[in-house]
């Protein structure tokens, strides 16, 4: 299926004739969905068969239309009838909506069953993660095949099949003698465009279409899944895409794919003996083998698949034990297992197309497979697609790469793509037709890799910037990154500083959650005491660096998918484990929080640690040079932007650097937010041409040539300062309105609500580099624009609004203490007497509608008052006295 918008549609079609118990009557889950995509089947076989698209507009009607295409289907594959006979327990404007969608598709009918199937088990693959997140449950039994199921882009499956089919042609040429198996089939992708690719090698060379068919479908290509729904979707999808190249009454055929003849089987073709489980049913005939029969060691001229990912963290007790006995090398996950199985099944000439989460190619878990298939030869090649490479899915199983193994002797030079930095689009486009820039292409000895530590698979870094890691001087000879204390239980220890203001044992903490240069997120206060003392007497606590708290002078989080980001300490503020210090031995703190914070520091930083594990080890092993440190223009660099960022925050609620604003001194609703809009942008402006300042600072200190610069930028991405386009922005002012008001939350900060840039944290920036527009550009359009700015300017509003009516209770500055409780009237009072131009009744009504929602959502859900609405009036208290209202 290679329409996308069409494949968009199905998922909006799915999402709308989900499974509902209150309209099922007595279908289960799996019965309601396998009915749906029979009657998808039918629908589909018709537009195959050239049958004229037509609507129909009842049960009998669709029985009646599709008459023949039920015969036929239910000849093939009898367990369709059963599916069928259940069609008046679905609500017919479900039937409706499917046919309707079959009846308009414009494009290619291969996998629409299984993207169809994908997106109906949605709601079930949320509900068990949902549990084994929040619960803590692990997945297993019939758990594992929803949670672990996750399609494979149409790109995907053309490169990887076409990758290995070539090595195959060259060393066979006879049909009869090619084995080719997905151990891990899923709705059969690889395996019809395989069908495909086979089909239009060989039928030029033969006289009988039915006779290649059935040898290709029967004997050349076999798939294995435990999900036995699954399974005869394949077998369904494969016979569909014969059915496409004859008509369905002369073709009778049984497609080789097999399921497990026990449904909660959770290790499927990873078993390598015939145990009870070990038995398996051909979905199309019924037929019983043992997987021995099926899956047979060094048999198999190609394997193309995408198997399961899950690693250990989640994983059920029965299958952890069983991947440990059976593949130790694996380290318990999932994927790992399978590439080793995969080598198994191959024969001495196999090659292997898999789809992998990349963390094997450098986490320290990996080291041992990673030796092994180097040492042996087995890695061809590795398209390194990185995230946002499915139109779907995102989030951290999406980070993948197509790698292509081979058991066949030859040279290990393995060639590495690294299309990371590609959009989705991009990189498609690349794969399928083969426009791959030349400086992406990394062909490096498995012997170059065997050199570095731990095998990583460093493809695309330099000599140089590599040797930078190994001879520089470390960033740990001139300060100390420490771990911090862990409490035991955050729970119990941590709150948010506005619930703990006049308590004496809880004090500012630095606990880091989330991404903030130079200062912010100190919105915490933990239970300390004297020294910890508290966290002290907790079982599982882990008190560290206590006697150096008051030499600690920068801070960082301990988590960094955008990067390394590092902060001030702030006087009588203590760090934990989130949020662990740095103390400096030599330089100012300024120059090191500068040097920290550059784009260069996270571009190594990841290559110490590809995954981005933030860590005082990797922080410590960072180049750094001892005239950078002492910098003086550095030093002044990194104390403007500090400075910079601390007012931004200073007009920020919740921060404990929030000022409170000098309300007498407004005189125009309108003028004050402009005058905000502009400083905010303004600041930010000014912070974007200091870091991109910083940025050349740093790398011409430590000496790097274009070539390692670019190298830089292409993985961690370039200053927006540094953006050369010459392009404009041409949104209209209801676009830029829009796009802008989406980036900012509820007290008028920046919040990524897109795809997350390495380093970006501001309006201007997020723009700038989405659109490839200088942030100065960005700045001029908005200026210009701001007037018609209605979303934006009544964010803005409302945050106004809500400092007022905070300082009217006395809630000052960061100090958020209540010390009364005042009804609507008196707060309307109380408001007006600092901005007197205000409208009461639109004051009024702000109050009682917008007022709660912005609160809580400003305070993080903990709010500090509450509006009290009762039949005569409505009264604003604090949270501590509900209970006595």
């Amino acid at each position: 299926m290679y329409n996308i918008a069409e494949r968009r549609e199905l998922k909006r079609i799915c999402r709308e004739v989900r499974y509902e118990n209150n309209l099922l009557d007595t279908l289960t889950y799996r019965e309601y969905n396998m009915t749906i995509l029979s009657i998808m089947a039918v629908c589909l076989l018709g537009r195959i068969i050239g049958k004229e698209p037509y609507e129909v507009g009842n049960y009998y009607d669709f029985n009646n239309q599709y008459i023949e295409e039920i015969q036929v289907l239910t000849s093939q594959f009898p367990s369709i009838k059963e599916k069928l006979d259940r069609l008046k327990r679905v609500p017919f404007l479900y039937v409706k909506k499917i046919c309707e969608y079959t009846r308009l598709i414009d494009g290619s009918y291969d996998n629409i069953l299984a993207w169809a199937y994908q997106y109906l088990k949605y709601d079930k693959e949320k509900e068990v993660y949902g549990s084994s997140l929040k619960e803590g449950k692990k997945i297993g039994g019939d758990s594992i095949a929803p949670a672990t199921q996750f399609f494979t882009e149409d790109y995907m499956v053309r490169y990887l099949v076409n990758q290995a089919l070539s090595g195959v042609f060259e060393n066979k040429k006879d049909l009869c003698d090619i084995r080719i198996i997905d151990p891990a089939c899923g709705g059969g992708n690889f395996l019809i465009y395989a069908l495909d690719v086979l089909y239009q090698r060989f039928s030029p060379y033969t006289d009988s279409k039915l006779s290649l068919l059935k040898i290709i479908v029967e004997n050349v290509l076999s798939g294995y899944d435990i999900d036995s729904d699954l399974s005869e979707i394949a077998a369904i999808s494969l016979y569909l895409k014969a059915i496409s190249y004859t008509a369905p009454e002369f073709l009778e055929i049984a497609p080789s794919i097999y399921t497990t003849s026990l449904y909660l089987d959770e290790v499927g073709s990873l078993r390598r003996n015939s145990t009870q489980n070990g038995i398996v049913r051909n979905v199309s005939n019924g037929s019983i083998y043992s997987i021995q029969e099926i899956l047979k060691d060094h048999f198999f001229d190609v394997i193309i698949t995408n198997p399961p990912f899950m690693g250990k963290r989640n994983m059920g007790r029965e299958l952890l034990n069983f991947l440990k006995d059976a593949y130790p090398l694996s380290k318990g996950d999932l994927c790992i297992a399978f590439i080793l199985r995969c080598i198994e099944l191959t024969n001495t000439t196999g090659i292997i197309g898999i789809v992998n989460q990349t963390s094997w190619m450098y986490l320290s878990s990996y080291t041992e497979i990673r030796k092994q298939l180097l040492e042996e030869g087995k890695i061809r090649e590795v398209v390194d697609l990185g995230s946002n490479s499915f139109y779907d899915i995102n989030g951290e199983k999406t980070t993948v790469a197509l790698t292509v193994l081979s058991n066949k002797e030859r040279d290990s030079v393995i060639k590495f793509m690294n299309l990371k930095m590609l959009s989705l689009e991009e990189k498609e486009e690349a794969l399928l037709h083969g426009k791959v820039n030349n400086d992406v292409i990394f062909n490096l000895p498995a012997s170059q890799i065997l050199k570095n530590e731990g095998y990583v698979f460093q493809y695309s870094v330099s000599a140089s910037l590599s040797s930078m890691l190994r001879n520089m001087q470390s960033y740990k000879e001139f300060a100390t990154p420490m771990q911090g204390t862990s409490t035991g239980d955050n729970k119990l220890f941590i709150d948010y500083a506005w619930n703990r203001i006049n308590d004496p044992d809880w004090v500012l903490v630095s606990k880091g959650g989330g991404y903030s240069k130079w200062s912010g997120l100190n919105h915490y206060k933990v239970k300390w005491g004297k020294d910890a003392e508290y966290i002290k007497l907790h079982p599982g606590s882990a008190v560290r660096n206590l006697k150096h708290m008051n030499e600690t002078e920068l801070v960082y989080s301990d988590t960094g998918t955008l990067g390394l980001s590092v902060r001030v300490l702030k006087e009588d503020q203590v760090f934990i484990a989130s949020g662990p210090g740095i103390r400096i031995q030599l330089g100012s703190k300024f120059a090191h929080l500068a040097y920290l914070n550059s784009r260069t520091a996270s571009y190594f930083l990841k290559l110490l640690s590809p995954k981005f594990t933030i860590a005082a080890g990797y922080i410590g092993q960072l180049p750094v040079t001892t005239d950078l440190i002492l910098s003086k223009q550095l030093e002044k660099l990194g104390q403007d932007c500090l400075k910079i960022k601390e007012s931004y925050l200073s007009r920020k609620l919740s921060n404990q650097e929030y000022v409170e604003p000098n309300f007498r001194g407004i005189k125009s609703l309108e003028d004050y937010v402009m005058t905000s809009i502009k400083n905010d942008l303004h600041d930010e402006l000014q912070r974007l041409e200091k870091e991109c300042a910083i940025e050349m600072h740093v790398q011409e200190y430590l000496g790097l040539s274009k070539e390692d610069i670019l190298q830089i930028e292409e993985t961690v991405g370039a200053p927006s300062y540094k953006i050369k386009t010459n392009k404009k922005l041409q949104w209209s002012p209801i676009e830029t309105d829009k796009n802008i008001s989406r980036l900012l939350n509820e007290s008028c900060q920046y919040v990524s609500r897109g795809k997350k840039r390495y380093g970006v944290e501001g309006v201007l920036e997020d723009l700038a580099q989405t659109l490839l527009i200088h942030p100065e550009k960005v700045y001029s359009h908005i200026i210009e624009q701001l007037p018609h700015l209605h979303e934006v300017k009544q964010k803005y509003i409302d945050d106004l609004l809500h400092k007022i009516l905070l300082m009217v209770f006395n809630l000052r500055g960061h100090n958020f203490e209540y010390h009364g409780e005042i009804s609507v009237n008196e707060a309307i009072l109380g408001v007006e007497s600092k901005v007197p131009f205000l409208d009461k009744r639109e004051l009024e009504s702000w109050l009682m509608n917008r007022f709660e929602d912005i609160h809580i959502k400003v305070f993080y859900g903990s709010p500090i008052v509450k509006l009290l609405k009762t039949s005569n009036s409505a009264v604003l208290c604090s949270v501590s006295e509900l209970a006595t209202v």
